[in-house]
């Protein structure tokens, strides 16, 4: 139930004795909302307010409001590192983007540790490089056209800043590329949706990253940076200007591709129904890195990088990929910290909070916030202005939480009990998954260390590409052992086991755990879920439920 729990410990070690009781809160079962940024300027004649109106049901010890006070662009990428280093999970992309993050934007931030976080980052790759030379999505996935891209990409990202690399890993990545990248004319042989009708960008890609390297086969580069512009995206440009820095054409092509608004500019276009560089942030951002490398003096440089700015700020729901290339982009125009006398003041529903120094960038979470209506004032107590932004993140309590629909995917979850023997045969057997219609259901109870399948079936009526599966572990509930399949990676977190897969035919598709709870109680079961990596869009999941754990 939802409250405070507190938790005892003791140590007796003949007469010394020592104890520790610890309170925590329970929230109660729930949705998290994020609400829409709200953002301005605070002036010493002019204090900016911003108001907000929770609804009912909202719970106050999980709900608070987000503010920044900052520079813009420091600002910025102080949060996407922090959130990028944070991220649990490690596909090659996800371990390639937290490196350049940490290596591109630790040094532009000027925080200490970017040696030892980006080595052990690079070890990581390195054990995940194929030995034909490439890089699949997980280690037990085959080599690939974007995976082996986007690792090569990040590490010669990582070797521009600073990073040693060792130059055969690279180029055995771009050898494998290089071989693999369909000819001109033709598009790229794959049953990926994503990948149909990429072949173009891919060459453009592939020659401008070659063209950053020494010795650079002209050849070879003359037959990547044949396809007509206008088969191009808006990236694919980009990468072939990298290559041809002197066409002029290219410019005026990017230049008039350019998405205005005000003194900012951004880049949208994307295949239809491609996945790739699908994005406005991720386009923006890879054409902002691109004008750096090619024509750092451009006048589009600096409306692209308030362009990407606003978009990130302004965004709710960012991929690693995007955090990455948003770092990298904007990493030449973060600004030194400055030494300014002036304080903001804030003051939220009437509480004053301390005084902050506007030098730099400040990023707070304001709250408890209950349900009704919010008021925040920021006044700057000085000379000058500074940006500042709001946006409230509340948990709405929802008991059970209802099963969450989409068009495509339902999501399916089921526990079954294994008995000892069966279960002994399993462990002995290997790691094959056991098949839940021949063992008994386990209903909505079950004993105290008793062990039990729960599996979770997604239906899917249609292929889908690149998703995870996030099945939450129950509170008291340790994890036995979770059996090879075909999928492309697992991971064991302490509250959740996490799938991931490349490739999701229509039909049925489904994970399994061997779960086993270790103490009594009525414990309630979070929502099982299903989400797309790289497309916010896709999202399905279980209802809640309650299960009963007997002594």
């Amino acid at each position: 139930e939802a409250g405070t729990a507190s938790v005892t410990l003791a140590a007796v070690a003949g007469k010394a004795r020592d104890g520790l009781e610890t309170r925590f809160p329970v929230l109660p079962m729930g949705e998290t909302s994020i609400g829409p940024v709200q953002a301005g300027e605070v002036s010493g004649d002019r204090p900016w307010i911003a108001t907000c109106s929770l609804p009912p049901g909202t719970e106050a010890g999980a709900s608070w409001m987000d503010v920044q006070i900052d520079d813009g662009i420091r600002a910025t990428v102080a949060r996407l590192l922090a959130e990028l280093e944070s991220y649990p999970f490690g596909c090659s992309e996800q371990t390639t983007s937290k490196l350049v993050g940490t290596v591109v934007g630790r040094h532009a931030l000027g925080l200490p540790g970017r040696q030892a976080l980006s080595g052990e980052l690079l070890d990581r790759l390195l054990t995940m490089q194929h030995a034909d030379g490439g890089w699949g999505w997980f280690p037990g996935d085959p080599s690939d056209i974007e995976h082996t891209a986007i690792v090569c990409e990040g590490l010669i990202i990582s070797q521009e800043h600073g990073l040693r690399v060792d130059p055969g890993v690279i180029e055995r990545g771009l050898q494998w590329w290089v071989q693999h990248v369909p000819a001109t004319g033709a598009d790229v042989a794959t049953p990926h949706v994503m990948f149909r009708g990429a072949a173009p960008d891919l060459r453009a890609r592939i020659g401008g990253l070659l063209a950053r390297m020494r010795d650079a086969p002209m050849e070879s580069l003359a037959v990547l940076l044949a396809d007509p512009e206008t088969s191009l995206t808006d990236a694919g440009l980009a990468w072939r200007m990298l290559a041809r820095p002197d066409d002029e054409g290219l410019r005026s092509a990017l230049a008039k591709r350019a998405q205005r608004s005000g003194p900012m500019v951004t880049w949208t276009r994307a295949r239809t129904g491609g996945l790739l560089h699908r994005s406005e942030i991720e386009t923006t951002a890879r054409v902002l890195w691109a004008l750096h490398g090619a024509h750092p003096d451009s006048p589009l440089v600096k409306p692209a990088a308030e362009g990407l700015e606003t978009v990130c700020r302004d965004a709710r729901w960012m991929s690693t990929l995007e955090q990455a290339w948003t770092i990298a982009a904007l990493a030449a125009h973060v600004p030194s910290p400055t030494s300014d006398a002036s304080t903001v003041s804030i003051v939220l529903d009437g509480r004053v909070w301390p005084g902050v120094a506007p030098s730099g960038s400040w990023l707070g979470r304001l709250g408890p916030l209950g349900a009704g209506s919010h008021r925040l004032e920021i006044r700057l107590e000085g000379s000058g202005s500074v940006p500042v932004w709001a946006r409230t993140r509340h948990l709405v309590a929802r008991n059970p939480v209802p099963e969450t629909s989409h068009t495509d995917v339902k999501l399916e979850r089921r526990w079954v009990r294994i008995d000892r023997a069966r279960l002994d045969r399993a462990l002995a057997g290997g790691d094959a998954p056991l098949d839940p219609d021949t063992l008994p259901r386990a209903g909505g109870s079950s004993q105290v260390h008793e062990v039990l399948l729960m599996q979770v079936t997604a239906r899917c009526k249609r292929d889908l590409e690149r998703v995870q599966i996030s099945l939450p572990l129950p509170a008291g509930f340790e994890v036995v052992k979770v059996p090879e399949g075909a999928w492309s990676g697992a991971q064991v977190l302490d509250d959740q086991v996490v799938w991931f897969q490349e490739y999701l035919a229509s039909g049925s598709f489904s994970v399994q755990a061997w779960v086993r709870p270790e103490i009594a109680g009525r414990i309630q079961v979070r929502p099982a879920v299903l989400e797309g990596m790289y497309a916010p869009e896709l999202r399905a999941g279980t209802s809640s439920e309650i299960r009963e754990v007997l002594p």
